[in-house]
């Protein structure tokens, strides 16, 4: 998980379907690209392992050309979700928990918690 900076800038390219009861969009999947140019994919919820993608880049993880970024949007509209992507977001987020100081008691719970994912 990448932790930004105040007024860092990103660029998001998503697909979107409207759903039929509300009338507001879904995000189906995202690439998040940020300034130097590393990237995140996600997809249904959740946030995708870059090595779905690290056959489509120069460098894992960060994009080069152009063609990466369309080629890695293509892998991702057609990725669907399993539970590995669930419980490596899940680890991640509670990683970060550990790592950013919060109370003792609650950075027990991650540090339990992250172990066992």
């Amino acid at each position: 998980m990448m932790q930004l900076s105040g007024g860092e800038k990103l660029m998001t390219i998503r697909a979107e379907e409207v759903d039929e009861v509300t009338g507001l969009p879904i995000i189906l999947c995202n690439v998040t690209i940020y300034a130097n140019p590393n990237f995140v994919i996600h997809g249904n919820g959740a946030q995708l392992s870059l090595r779905k993608v690290a056959d489509i880049t120069a460098k894992p993880g960060q994009f080069s050309a152009l063609g990466e970024v369309l080629n890695v949007m293509a892998r991702v509209k057609s990725l669907v979700t399993d539970t590995n992507d669930h419980l490596e977001a899940a680890a991640d987020m509670l990683d970060a928990l550990v790592d950013h100081g919060v109370e003792d008691e609650v950075r027990l719970v991650a540090t339990f918690a992250a172990k066992q994912l």
